[in-house]
């Protein structure tokens, strides 16, 4: 308890001063190991902290919080098969924890037991049957693994047992498993009954105009969106399509346009933006786009800013070799958990994921286009 509050105060040196003394004390192994976890949190050593917390969490079976404590830790370090087991931990202690169920089903999936996860989302629909997540992460998991038409089958039903469930997403979700299933016609009637859905809805008009270039028909993607841009009276949304015009202008090749649509959205306000700014300079050599990026005046909360700028960059430039080494540092300084960074060094390197990444109407990716999975029609 002196070592919390001396800690809680931010008197370190009191906090290690008690903890030595501690460690002098004749301790019950429960003690030991929590003191071992404390001094981990004060030296800020991730890897201690884990083996630490897990030996505390071992020799206290029944702390729930320790165990779900243990569980994310595990998950955000990407122990994947080890989370999965402490999330199986906490549901025999809690059998109807229905988040332990879910987790341990995800990380069950991101560990590569396609098998394991998709029982535990079973196991987690029979325990809550009248509810739609059960159904809506045991699709998640069989598109994971691309198995898109029974992915595609469970999203539909369940968007008509729940068809409140995230806003209208499930047909979202089955139009993209349609499609890459290689039903393209079927995931043009989904999504369309998604629109006619969301037809009033704020973003509606990108995802739609988004759909339309992803799915290979970016023309028709393109003058949506910029018909949209002319009609909107809404100054925040104008800006924030000009700058996804101006991404998908750098893809079909138009420097000049993709500068003055990003232009046109005035100075950054987002990060994207920033990102965005930069790759519609003018073409130039890998070695002039480096000296662009080493020439930014960033504050030090976007300094980090300034590899993935010209990581972007240099793709959108054609320039994909120079950009190979960036993205792979960008993957490995990235947390296990950034899945959609650790896809797109996947990409580029003209492999596939190992796991693919379950689309989402609500998180808009300006660069999801540059990491196309699918060739375009």
């Amino acid at each position: 308890a002196l070592v919390e509050s001396q800690e809680l105060r931010g008197n370190r040196p009191g906090a290690e001063a008690a903890l030595a003394k501690a460690r002098l004390q004749k301790l019950e192994p429960l003690d030991a190991a929590y003191l071992d976890f404390q001094a981990s949190t004060l030296q800020g050593n991730p890897d201690a902290i884990l083996v630490a917390l897990r030996r505390v969490s071992d020799l206290s079976p029944g702390d729930t919080v320790l165990i779900r404590s243990l569980a994310e830790l595990q998950t955000n370090k990407g122990q994947f098969a080890e989370a999965a087991a402490s999330w199986k931990k906490l549901r025999q202690v809690i059998p109807n924890d229905q988040d332990a169920l879910n987790q341990m089903g995800y990380s069950l999936a991101w560990s590569g037991d396609y098998a394991g996860a998709v029982a535990a989302m079973q196991d987690y629909a029979r325990i809550r049957p009248g509810e739609p997540n059960p159904f809506d992460s045991l699709a998640d998991v069989h598109y994971m693994y691309r198995k898109y038409a029974e992915a595609a089958r469970i999203y539909q039903e369940n968007h008509a047992k729940f068809p409140d469930f995230l806003e209208g997403g499930e047909l979202y979700k089955a139009a993209w498993a349609k499609f890459m299933a290689g039903d393209r016609k079927g995931a043009d009637t989904v999504f369309a009954q998604y629109r006619k859905l969301r037809e009033k809805a704020p973003g509606t008009p990108l995802v739609s105009a988004d759909w339309l270039f992803r799915t290979g028909r970016r023309k028709e993607g393109l003058a949506e969106l910029r018909s949209r841009v002319e009609e909107t009276g809404d100054n925040g949304e104008k800006l924030f399509l000009l700058n996804q015009l101006a991404v998908w202008d750098l893809l079909e090749g138009d420097r000049v346009a993709a500068e003055r649509d990003s232009k046109a959205a005035g100075n950054p306000t987002s990060a994207a933006a920033f990102l965005i700014r930069f790759s519609t300079l003018p073409s130039a050599t890998a070695t002039e786009w480096q000296a662009r990026a080493n020439q930014m005046h960033l504050n030090p909360e976007l300094n980090a800013l300034r590899k993935l700028a010209l990581a972007y960059a240099l793709v959108l430039d054609g320039k994909k070799p120079a950009a190979l080494p960036l993205w792979k540092e960008l993957s490995e300084e990235s947390k296990p958990v950034d899945f959609p960074m650790r896809a797109a060094w996947t990409l580029l390197k003209g492999e596939q994921p190992k796991l693919a990444l379950v689309p989402d109407p609500r998180i808009i990716n300006a660069f999801a286009a540059v990491m196309q999975t699918q060739p375009a029609r």
